[in-house]
């Protein structure tokens, strides 16, 4: 059976001694919102899964895939505040990044980027 998402996060998790509580707290939610992925089936918003990827020192692209291994990423765990060029520039880079991965990927960056502008279960298309 092939590794979903969500197992990734918690092989990641476990091989970082990582409780869903702790990296919950690291992303700068409420205590419930790892296991709430995990365990209750409910999808992080595009800036959730980021902050998540981060903690766990990993690109969204390695969660969705998962083709990488914890800490080939550097990041730092914390919250920075971007002014609209960064953020620009940052949304550049990710997306040149995505037109590489696979289909599945793709399909599944786009269900994140749906939901997290369009709203919960939206299905906009060109």
């Amino acid at each position: 059976m092939e590794e979903g998402w969500r197992d990734r996060v918690a092989r990641l998790l476990d091989e970082q001694n990582l409780t869903m509580k702790e990296a919950s707290r690291r992303v700068g939610r409420g205590e419930t919102f790892v296991r709430d992925i995990l365990k209750r089936g409910r999808d992080p918003s595009a800036a959730n899964l980021d902050a998540l990827s981060r903690v766990l020192g990993v690109s969204v692209a390695d969660i969705l895939d998962g083709t990488s291994e914890p800490g080939q990423q550097q990041v730092a765990a914390t919250a920075v505040d971007h002014d609209d060029e960064d953020v620009r520039a940052e949304l550049a880079e990710v997306f040149a990044d995505l037109v590489k991965a696979d289909k599945r990927v793709q399909r599944r960056a786009l269900s994140v980027l749906r939901s997290a502008v369009y709203g919960s279960g939206a299905t906009k298309t060109n």
